[in-house]
């Protein structure tokens, strides 16, 4: 259990932030079991800006054009080589050259992908490049929105969890 102390949010104070759901499960039972209501105390699934731009992976940007131009040349390659084999009556259906051909025009658009994917993605405003994505890290932060002394009463519950838990 990882956690560290912020001041405020603005739903209320964030009395923790822990990186996983489990440990902030347990200080906010911790904290309701102490007398505070449980409309006041809530866990908030934080994901930074800079997690979510590396997550983005194959969502955008030119890994996406990469794969999506590898994926839709490779289909166009295909289709014209079957369609060139029908033309010609089966002679260049199943050569090495139609086979070369499929994977150059794939690669070739793969690569075409790859720069017009990096442009889009570099021409976009940092806003539009955050995403939501499960497999992204996220911080589980426990904040409670109440009165001065239920944050303190709550904060003093977060270091008797951690100094005892530092103690085991």
């Amino acid at each position: 259990m990882t956690s560290q102390l912020l001041t405020s949010s603005s739903l209320g104070e964030v009395i923790g932030v822990y990186n996983n759901r489990n440990s902030a499960l347990e200080i906010k039972q911790a904290i309701e079991s102490a007398g505070l209501s449980t409309q006041k105390v809530s866990i908030d699934d934080h994901v930074t800006p800079e997690a979510q731009l590396e997550a983005m992976g194959t969502t955008s940007g030119s890994e996406a054009g990469f794969l999506l131009g590898v994926f839709y040349g490779g289909m166009l390659s295909i289709l014209a080589a079957t369609a060139a084999a029908y033309w010609l009556d089966g002679v260049a259906a199943n050569s090495t050259f139609t086979r070369l051909l499929i994977v150059g025009i794939s690669l070739g658009s793969g690569i075409l992908g790859l720069i017009f994917g990096r442009r889009n993605y570099d021409a976009q405003p940092l806003d539009q490049k955050q995403k939501s994505d499960p497999s992204i890290p996220r911080n589980f932060r426990v904040v409670v929105s109440g009165s001065p002394d239920e944050v303190s009463q709550a904060r003093s519950v977060v270091r008797d969890i951690e100094v005892m838990g530092a103690d085991q």
